[in-house]
């Protein structure tokens, strides 16, 4: 989950250390009643610092770039950072691996869709005197069951918004080193999932023929430390199958008992 690799990237790059707790999304562990309490989106990454609580990457991002005052980058153009991490932190990287996915992976897609749902059922159920959690799986529910991902207009307008971001880029990085000028920002931290992701898809290739400058730029991200921790456990296809076990499992042993 890339939203996760936002997060990662940017306590690298600050040497930010904290208390972790590892969940696996597609066990469904993100949906038990005690992580539920703590995101009622259920859904990672989450942040709790004291009596603060953020759920969403991009503002988990924002907020380690200025915990201490001191942002990544800062003599860059503050105001150019601003305008990028904006225009990368809302692209859909979901939904353009959807899109671009084999007709092989959008069965996966849907079994775990249904897996999702059935679990937030049987939660719903377990817990429907209690109305905090009741209302958050209801949601939760609700959410699955609209399933923008696999709406076809919303996976054009995540294709031609991949487009202008690229191009826009390209523009960019033909004057400078990085998208906000000549120092690495929480911009950059943004992009460089943003373009692994493309990566997943086998789409980056194709994207970054005709755009040399961003091209050149992803291959010095990738040298960065910061990529390196984050995204290597991904060039190890056992990490993947083995993250898979429970799901298999999980959907095993609610086809049979009806329990999830």
């Amino acid at each position: 989950m890339l939203t996760l690799a936002r997060a990662r990237l940017m306590m690298i790059e600050k040497n930010i250390t904290l208390e972790h707790k590892t969940l696996n999304i597609v066990a469904g562990e993100c949906l038990e009643p005690e992580f539920v309490r703590v995101n009622p989106k259920a859904a990672l990454p989450v942040l709790v610092d004291g009596e603060k609580t953020i759920s969403e990457s991009k503002d988990i991002v924002w907020y380690f770039d200025n915990l201490d005052g001191k942002p990544l980058g800062p003599d860059a153009d503050r105001q150019l950072v601003k305008q990028w991490f904006d225009k990368t932190a809302e692209w859909d990287g979901n939904c353009f691996i959807r899109a671009k996915a084999p007709k092989a992976a959008q069965g996966f897609f849907q079994q775990m869709a249904n897996l999702m749902r059935k679990i937030c059922e049987s939660r719903l159920k377990e817990h429907k005197d209690d109305p905090f959690l009741a209302k958050a799986y209801q949601d939760k529910i609700n959410v699955i069951d609209a399933n923008h991902m696999g709406d076809p207009e919303h996976q054009r307008k995540t294709i031609e918004d991949l487009e202008t971001i690229l191009n826009d880029a390209e523009k960019q990085l033909q004057k400078t080193s990085y998208l906000a000028g000549e120092q690495y920002t929480v911009a950059d931290v943004l992009m460089t999932p943003l373009l692994y992701r493309v990566g997943l898809a086998g789409q980056l290739d194709l994207a970054l023929k005709e755009r040399p400058s961003v091209k050149s730029y992803y291959e010095r991200m990738k040298q960065r430390p910061s990529f390196q921790k984050t995204f290597s456990a991904t060039f190890s296809q056992k990490v993947p199958v083995l993250d898979m076990m429970p799901f298999v499992w999980k959907s095993l042993y609610g086809s049979i008992t009806g329990r999830y």
